[in-house]
């Protein structure tokens, strides 16, 4: 992982200014994924956001830094990937950003409507874009861009209640 020179928090987060911001760099990696995933929700519970708010946190999070994985650093073993995170009243906005593959067409999936999952079995069943279902099911928004050789995606994650720091 790449190291920051900022101080850093009691949480593990980048300081004095880390409230309400949280920001990494890592790398593509599923072991760096995880530990970054750690430093997150360890962020996330010091802001105080409920369990529910946690477990949606993490599901999104999870999913979307897979993604990234996977697809966007398929022929890179060692990409690099950003996160940034910002708690706004009730809301947690996060951007992810890495130098991956764009996605195809330069935009996000479709969403599978019921209409394109009336299959005779679960072998008929599509392949992918079950994780963008879940994201897209969980969150406020989600907009993805390329800008340059970057991929940015956006979420907004509204909690049950605005948090206070703890």
């Amino acid at each position: 992982m790449a190291s920051d020179p900022r101080p850093r928090d009691a949480s593990g987060c980048h300081g004095p200014a880390a409230w309400p911001h949280f920001h990494s760099h890592f790398h593509s990696t599923p072991q760096d994924v995880r530990a970054a995933l750690a430093k997150v929700m360890t962020f996330l519970k010091t802001a105080g956001l409920t369990s529910e708010d946690l477990i949606t946190a993490e599901l999104v999070l999870a999913e979307a830094l897979n993604n990234v994985v996977e697809h966007a650093y398929s022929d890179t073993p060692r990409g690099k990937i950003q996160i940034d995170l910002n708690i706004t009243g009730s809301t947690v906005g996060i951007t992810i950003t890495d130098h991956g593959q764009a996605m195809p067409g330069g935009q996000l999936p479709l969403s599978l409507g019921p209409a394109q999952l009336d299959c005779a079995s679960r072998a008929d069943l599509p392949e992918g874009g079950w994780g963008w279902q879940v994201i897209r099911g969980c969150v406020a928004a989600v907009t993805y861009q390329r800008a340059g050789n970057e991929n940015l995606l956006n979420i907004d994650i509204e909690m049950s209640a605005p948090q206070s720091r703890a």
